[in-house]
C-alpha cells in the first residue's frame, strides 16, 4: 500500500500540461456501508478482512483525494479488479465519437479525470483472455495495439466494455465494464510513437 501511495506522491511535480495513465490489476473488495457500497483495491500487503480495510486503498480516497489533488490536466484510471465499480461517479457517453484533429484539440484543452473498470457491482472478472491476461486487460491491449492513430479514453470506454461483455456472455458469465468521468469534460488521448512529434 505504501509503495502505491508513494508512487502517487512522486507525481506531485507534474504540471497541468501533463497526462497520467494509472493501471491496476489485482484483487478488489466491496464493503457495504450505511450510505452505500465502498470499493477497495487490495495491495500485496492488504487484507480481505472487514476489520482490516485500513490496509487497503479505498476508491473514495482514490477519487476524492488523489485524482482531485494531482495537478495533471488528464488522468485515466483503468482498474482490472473484482468490483472496482465504486470509483465511477458519472457514466460516459453511450455512443462512439468520430475522432478528428479539431475534436482532439478541443477536448485536450479541458481537464478530466476518467475511469474504466473491469466490471460492475457483484461481478467477478474473468481470467483467460487474450495475450495471457484477463478478459478485460486482453481486450484493452487489443484495442490499443490495433489502433494506428490517436485514440481517446472515450473510444476505449465505448469499445472495450462491449467486447468484454460479449466474451463473458459466451462463457455464461456476466461482466459489464464501466466507463465515465469523475471530474471534468475533457478526454485522455493516447498518442502513437510515430506521431508524438505532431503539434
Amino acid at each position: 500500500k505504501d509503495n502505491i501511495l508513494k508512487a502517487f506522491d512522486d507525481l506531485s511535480s507534474v504540471t497541468n500540461d501533463d497526462a497520467i495513465f494509472v493501471f491496476f490489476a489485482g484483487h478488489g473488495y466491496t464493503q457495504t456501508g450505511m450510505s452505500g457500497d465502498v470499493g477497495f483495491i487490495i495491495p500485496h500487503d492488504g487484507s480481505f478482512k472487514e476489520n482490516e480495510m485500513r490496509k487497503n486503498i479505498s476508491m473514495v480516497e482514490l477519487r476524492d483525494n488523489i485524482a482531485n489533488t494531482l495537478k495533471a490536466k488528464h488522468i485515466f484510471f483503468v482498474m482490472d479488479a473484482c468490483y472496482s465499480g465504486t470509483l465511477l461517479a458519472k457514466r460516459g457517453s453511450e455512443k462512439e465519437e468520430k475522432i478528428n484533429y479539431e475534436y482532439l484539440k478541443a477536448v485536450t484543452e479541458k481537464p478530466v479525470r476518467q475511469v474504466l473498470t473491469a466490471g460492475g457491482k457483484d461481478e467477478q472478472v474473468l481470467d483467460g483472455g487474450l495475450f495471457g491476461h484477463s478478459v478485460f486487460t486482453g481486450r484493452l491491449l487489443e484495442k490499443l495495439q490495433s489502433t494506428e492513430n490517436y485514440i481517446t479514453a472515450r473510444e476505449i470506454g465505448f469499445a472495450v466494455p462491449k467486447n468484454v461483455f460479449s466474451d463473458a456472455n459466451d462463457r455464461h458469465h456476466k461482466q459489464n465494464p464501466q466507463f465515465g468521468n469523475l471530474l471534468g469534460e475533457g478526454d485522455f488521448v493516447f498518442i502513437p510513437k510515430t506521431t508524438q512529434n505532431v503539434t
